[in-house]
Formats: C-alpha cells, sequence, structure tokens
C-alpha cells in the first residue's frame, strides 16, 4: 500500500484548519514569533476582509503594505477567475461542508492548491505590476516564487517524505513514526518559513502547512 504523500503534514491541512480555522489563524497572525526567529515588521497596509478562499472566516486583518494590499487582490482574483483557482476554492467549500458531517473521513484540498501554485507564473508581471517600489511586497513576490517552485514537490510526492514508503506505512499502521526523508523535511522548514511572510503580506494566502 502506497504511502499517501505527505500523509502526516497533510492529514491536517484545511480539514484541521477549517474547523478552528477562526480561532487558530488569527492566533497566528499575532502570536509572538520563537526567540530566535527574525520578527516580521508591524503591517502597515489597509485593513482588508479575504473574500474568497479558506482565510474567510477570519476578521478582517491588515495586509502587510499598500503594495501586500495591491498583491493580495491579484491573488484574489486568480482564485475567483481562473478555472484552477475555483477548483480550489470549490473544493473547500466542499470540504468545509463535509466537516458538519461527524462521519465524514478527513479530506484535503492540497491537490488543488498544488495546480493553483502551478499556474501563477502565467500571472507574476500581474504580481509585479501590483507591487511596484514597495520593499515588503517585493520581499513576499521573491518568496511567493519559491514557494511556487517548492511546495508543488511536497504535495505531490515529487520530494517524498519517507525514503522508503512500504516501510513507513507499515510502521504508521502499527502506530510507530518512522524517519522522515531529510530532503523532505528541510524543504518543508524552508516552505514554513516563506509562508511566515508571505501570509503576512496577503492574508488571503492559505496557511496550508502550519
Amino acid at each position: 500500500m502506497r504511502v499517501m504523500q505527505g500523509k502526516r503534514r497533510l492529514v491536517f491541512i484545511l480539514a484541521v484548519i477549517i474547523l478552528t480555522l477562526t480561532l487558530l489563524s488569527t492566533a497566528w497572525y499575532f502570536w509572538p514569533r520563537p526567540a530566535g526567529q527574525e520578527s516580521l515588521p508591524q503591517a502597515s497596509g489597509p485593513q482588508i476582509k479575504v473574500s474568497v478562499g479558506p482565510n474567510t472566516k477570519l476578521p478582517e486583518i491588515r495586509t502587510g503594505s499598500q503594495g501586500c494590499a495591491a498583491m493580495d487582490k491579484v491573488l484574489s482574483n486568480l482564485l475567483q477567475q481562473t478555472p484552477q483557482g475555483k477548483a480550489f476554492t470549490g473544493r473547500v467549500v466542499q470540504i468545509q461542508d463535509q466537516e458538519k458531517d461527524p462521519d465524514s473521513g478527513t479530506e484535503n484540498a492540497a491537490s488543488e492548491w498544488a495546480k493553483f501554485l502551478q499556474i501563477l507564473p502565467e500571472h507574476y508581471a500581474e504580481f509585479q505590476k501590483a507591487v511596484g517600489k514597495d520593499e515588503a511586497a517585493n520581499n513576499a513576490l521573491k518568496n511567493m516564487r519559491d514557494i511556487v517552485n517548492l511546495e508543488p514537490q511536497l504535495i505531490t510526492g515529487k520530494i517524498p517524505e519517507y525514503t522508503d514508503g512500504p516501510a513507513a506505512q507499515r510502521q504508521l499502521e502499527e502506530g510507530k513514526t518512522p524517519e522522515q526523508n531529510p530532503e523532505y523535511v528541510k524543504k518543508s522548514e524552508q516552505v514554513d518559513k516563506l509562508l511566515d511572510q508571505v501570509s503576512w503580506c496577503m492574508p488571503t494566502w492559505p496557511v496550508l502547512f502550519g
């Protein structure tokens, strides 16, 4: 039996986040950073209410900067207007409905999110125009490009979570914790750091990996 790629990480994607979205997501934005981790600057952009995607249940939140607000608008439009964006947001809504059923299984929209990420390079010019000379937004755009390169590899299993899938599956079934692929761990941590700044900049950006 093949290990579901990123099983341990993906199991809480969206399904768990959606269940406690308002509490956890709001806490994430305002929670103090651990010692030794670089703090993000005070957000200075306009307050927005996320209108699409899994963050819609959040209260209004301040974007990182004016340029970040412009980037967030581009992101929101792509989620609402492209086939891949509609597939992702539609899947999120479906999962939210299923969460109300106690007999429904754990679901996530990771596959749809990966497909949406893969179309973003076609729209980099739109993001770049939105950012202008805004430093925070330019940093977010750079980080977003790195996320687009890395995250789909983790979601699709191109970088597998376990080097020996069948052995890991057996250990999981036995209630043991198999050792993760070092490359997967390294790239996952890299994505987490990138997400920190990108989602600070653009509140609509779903924090799929916490």
